[in-house]
């Protein structure tokens, strides 16, 4: 590891770092919505229903609002 004169990391340090932190982060996430989405997916028609979902909404967007980051 390289130190900065100041006493703290040099900064390509610190940006790997970061970026070790950010491709966590969106692993995470990832992993979030697909369990989220498999429980989801085990709902029966009427509990579906009840929250105001529609098995076809569930089946058709699996993105879950994810490309819309990709498209601003």
């Amino acid at each position: 590891m390289s130190i900065a004169p100041g006493g703290g990391f040099s900064a390509p340090v610190l940006n790997l770092c970061r970026l070790y932190a950010r491709l966590h982060r969106a692993i995470l996430r990832e992993h979030r919505i697909r369990r989220d989405s498999h429980h989801v997916a085990q709902f029966n028609d009427r509990l579906l229903k009840d929250i105001g979902l529609e098995r076809s909404e569930h089946r058709d967007d699996p993105s879950f609002g994810r490309g819309a980051y990709w498209r601003a």
